[in-house]
Order: C-alpha cells, then sequence, then structure tokens
C-alpha cells in the first residue's frame, strides 16, 4: 500500500544486486529480498536515511556492527555491506511456518539446544538478543538460526539504555518492557515462552527430565535466579537428544 509520508533516501543495492519484493518496512528500516544477476537470492536491508528518529540510525549501526564481528552457524551470515546497507544470506522457512513439525518433543530439544548454543555465543561476548520469537528463528537446512540483532544490547556501556522498550510483547521479558539494561536472562525468558509455544496445549508437562525441572526457572520474575544459556545447554545435552552443531561456542 502507497505510503502518505515522504518516500525513504535508501541506499545501494550492492552491484549486480536488484531490489525486489519489500518483506517489511519498519521504524526507518527497509527488508528486501534481493536477486543476483547469476540467480543468487539474498535478504536486503537498507536504513532509510531520511527516518527522523536518531534511534534508527543507532540500532542500525550497531546491527551493522555486530554483523560484522560476529561469526556462529546459528547466525545469518553476512555476505557484504556498504554505507547505511547490509546484506545476508537468504534463509527459509521461519519457525512460524514449522510449529507443528516441533510439537514433539524429540525434535524440539535439538531445535531448543541449538538455539540455547548461540545465545551462548552472544552471551559470551556481551550481546543480547532481545527479540528472540518464532519469526526470528529461520532455517538453514535442519539448522536453526537466530536472525536480526536490530534489537540487540550490549551488557557493558550500552548508551541506548533506558530510551526505548525492545522486543515483542508476547515474547519479551518483563524486565525489558520496564526499560532495564540488557542481560543474557532477557533471552532465557524467551527462549521458554518460545519452547510452551512450540510444545502446544500439552506445554511443559511433557517435557523429558531434565528439561522439565528447570524450563520453569526460565521464567522466574527474578532474571537472577534465571539459568544462563550455557547451562540450558548442558541440560538439553543431559536428555540424550541432542549432538551439538558444528562450531565454536
Amino acid at each position: 500500500m502507497p505510503s502518505d509520508g515522504p518516500a525513504p533516501d535508501l541506499a545501494g543495492p550492492p552491484p549486480g544486486w536488484r531490489v525486489g519484493a519489500c518483506l517489511s518496512s519498519r521504524n526507518g528500516t527497509h527488508v528486501h529480498r534481493a536477486e543476483h544477476s547469476d540467480g543468487r537470492v539474498a535478504l536486503l536491508k537498507r536504513l532509510d536515511r531520511a527516518a527522523p528518529d536518531p534511534l534508527t540510525r543507532l540500532r542500525f549501526q550497531r546491527e551493522a556492527r555486530l554483523a560484522r564481528l560476529l561469526a556462529h552457524p546459528g547466525l545469518a551470515a553476512l555476505l557484504a555491506s556498504g554505507e547505511d546497507w547490509l546484506l545476508f544470506e537468504w534463509l527459509a522457512p521461519s519457525l512460524v511456518d514449522r510449529r507443528e513439525t516441533f510439537a514433539d518433543w524429540a525434535k524440539l530439544v535439538p531445535l531448543l539446544a541449538g538455539i540455547a548454543q548461540t545465545l551462548t555465543y552472544l552471551h559470551g561476548r556481551g550481546v543480547v538478543h532481545q527479540d528472540v520469537k518464532p519469526a526470528h528463528i529461520l532455517f538453514r537446512g535442519s539448522r536453526a538460526v537466530l536472525v536480526d540483532l536490530g534489537a540487540a544490547g550490549l551488557v557493558a556501556d550500552d548508551p541506548i539504555i533506558g530510551r526505548e522498550a525492545v522486543g515483542a510483547e508476547a515474547w519479551a521479558s518483563p524486565e525489558q518492557w520496564a526499560g532495564a539494561a540488557p542481560r543474557p536472562a532477557a533471552d532465557i525468558w524467551s527462549l521458554a515462552r518460545l519452547a510452551g509455544w512450540c510444545a502446544g496445549e500439552a506445554g511443559w508437562t511433557q517435557a523429558p527430565e531434565p528439561l522439565g525441572a528447570i524450563l520453569p526457572r526460565c521464567l522466574a520474575s527474578d532474571p537472577s535466579a534465571r539459568p544462563s544459556a550455557a547451562t540450558l545447554l548442558e541440560t538439553f545435552r543431559d536428555t540424550g537428544r541432542f549432538a551439538p552443531a558444528p562450531g565454536a561456542l
């Protein structure tokens, strides 16, 4: 639907790439399918340079910096970048489309373990994703990939602390909506909510032990009472159903 506002001032696309369908447009950031002349497909994220909100630029710049620095099989690969644009590998489908596949705990445990492995990597580098939800879990073959660092926060020296609430309401921890500083425990809350969503009506009642005992702790009102991503990862391994994916933590 055409916008009544001014046309966005968008950079790119990079040489050889054609901008395809717009997948989303929110808060000054525009996401497109991009197609290369050789047939490759990628995801192009661009900043509206005319966006009036300075936080939009701060968040985009942070995402760009993190995308260039972080490398893990559980994160989307950055193919190229430039001033005000990022080109990522194309991933599909999302967990939203595959929910029924993971209703069985035998399949859900490895999924959650892969996400916990990625969170362990991020948290170990002082990064909190802050927007873990089904729409941000995409797939590279059978590997679950956590995408979109646009809402990410830093554990130390975060200049955006207290300036906005981030995360999706249904998945974000209570402290996120209170404007608290980024803490890894927020991602643990979201991961537990995601586990319950995948499990469906039965929720955690059918979770294999010792997972069934630790998941309720992930929703503790006190963030310091929640287990770490590394502890969760070990718990997933203790179920005997998870073989760790390749890639250093």
